[in-house]
């Protein structure tokens, strides 16, 4: 360091001394002055999150009877392998996806799932005009 930015350090250096300041400060040189320590960030662990059913299993069951379902129609899913729970769930993200929103409404039987496809807004705006 030239001698005047050294002298402004040390200077800086001694003012925060002087106020019981907890500090870091690395020169150019490399060399550390103050008491505070570095901080290591530790490496985030994450967790696998144990599933019930394989990956993709609840989609693949599903998708065949989402495709066939029509309009103003009531369908029971069996329940086969799966739970109902976990049925409507998976059931309620790939209709959202496919339907929309509002467009059909499900509930939990011990047999399956019962699940009816409304009239979507456009269907009905069509029926409405003619």
């Amino acid at each position: 360091m030239i001698d005047l930015h050294k002298r402004e350090f040390d200077k800086a250096i001694r003012t925060l001394l002087s106020l019981n300041l907890k500090f870091l400060v690395i020169d150019p040189d490399g060399n550390h002055h103050g008491e505070l320590k570095i901080a290591v960030e530790e490496p985030k662990i994450y967790k696998t999150r144990i599933r019930k059913y394989p990956h993709g299993s609840l989609t693949k069951y599903l998708l065949p009877y989402i495709h066939s379902i029509k309009e103003k129609e009531s369908v029971l899913i069996p329940v086969d392998q799966f739970d109902g729970l976990s049925l409507q769930g998976c059931f309620g993200s790939i209709a959202n996806k496919v339907w929309g929103t509002g467009n059909y409404s499900t509930s939990v039987h011990p047999e399956g799932l019962m699940v009816f496809r409304k009239i979507s807004e456009a269907t009905y705006e069509q029926q409405k005009i003619f």
